[in-house]
């Protein structure tokens, strides 16, 4: 087996194995809870073509598992980035050294190779992992997304106060999509009252994801129509 071949199977094993690509490509669950809607309601949001009745679909472990993975690849991607970024744009940008030319430096790395990259990671990355079910395409782009903007306060010196300090902190302001607060010691740590808020918010907003999955996905994602 060629070397080609051997990465392309990785992505495959990658996508069938920890993202579920073709478990999730169809999703042929039966509702738990099948409701009417108002017809007013329907007419309201233009959806009076699809019938009045919805079923609401339980949990499945597969598309959770997936999501979280997409999340740790997104981590270590970003993560990728930010030492690029703090070597050939945070640094020199300190610097400010127009007699070296690393005044452009920032600006080369930063528009010619970073962002670049996340604008195309996620078109070849759903193709290298075999990447199908809809939802997980649109989180694939998350931590590139992100990264594409962060990217941009380096390079105009907007990121956020000792974000810059160091590497370390740098990568951690990089691979979560949430915010993250530092102080001269590095990231501030949470205390538990904010861990249990954030916690039962979390929990809140996959119930609400959850919902807002089995209504969508009676229109195929496109409640709309063209």
């Amino acid at each position: 087996m060629s070397s080609a071949n051997r990465i392309e199977s990785f992505g495959k094993w990658v996508g069938d194995n920890l993202l579920f690509s073709e478990v999730l490509e169809a999703d042929n669950r039966a509702p738990c809870l099948i409701f009417s809607m108002p017809d007013f309601i329907l007419r309201l949001f233009h959806m009076e073509d699809g019938g009045n009745e919805f079923g609401l679909l339980a949990p499945r472990i597969e598309f959770w598992i997936a999501l979280t993975m997409t999340l740790i690849f997104g981590a270590i991607f970003s993560s990728c980035l930010s030492c690029i970024m703090y070597q050939f744009i945070v640094i020199p940008r300190k610097r400010n050294n127009k007699q070296n030319n690393e005044y452009m430096t920032p600006f080369l790395v930063g528009v010619g190779i970073i962002m670049p990259l996340c604008a195309l990671y996620p078109y070849y990355g759903l193709r290298y992992f075999h990447i199908k079910n809809k939802m997980i395409k649109f989180l694939t782009g998350l931590a590139q997304l992100t990264s594409f903007f962060r990217c941009s306060e380096a390079m105009f010196g907007f990121l956020p106060p000792n974000v810059d300090d160091s590497l370390t902190n740098l990568i951690i302001y990089n691979a979560f999509p949430v915010e993250v607060k530092f102080n001269a010691n590095g990231a501030i740590k949470s205390t538990w009252t904010t861990v249990s808020h954030n916690g039962a918010n979390c929990v809140k907003y996959i119930l609400i994801l959850g919902i807002y999955s089995s209504i969508m996905l009676s229109y195929d994602y496109q409640p709309y129509s063209n």
